[in-house]
């Protein structure tokens, strides 16, 4: 399965943090996954369950798109997905 990927985040300097995550499949499907972030500190408070369906759906992928690979990487890295763990 094809899929492209993106990340929305609460900022772009180095202490932005994802706070939602939109899948699109090659067969017009799609995803979206977004959470609350806390005003004091702007982290965002992910849901576990959501974390792992978003590895699920990115571990069964054959290819993904990403148009800010390096940056959609390190957000995704933020909330626990790993793209060693991911992809090998």
């Amino acid at each position: 399965m094809i899929l492209a990927l993106d990340t929305e985040t609460t900022g772009l300097d180095r202490n932005a943090r994802p706070f939602a995550v939109a899948i699109y499949m090659e067969d017009y499907r799609n995803r979206f996954w977004q959470t609350e972030v806390c005003l004091e500190t702007r982290r965002p408070l992910w849901n576990p369950k959501d974390i792992e369906e978003i590895r699920d759906f990115l571990s069964e992928a054959s290819t993904v798109v990403m148009h800010n690979r390096k940056f959609d990487l390190r957000m995704l890295g933020y909330i626990g997905l790993e793209s060693k763990e991911l992809w090998g």
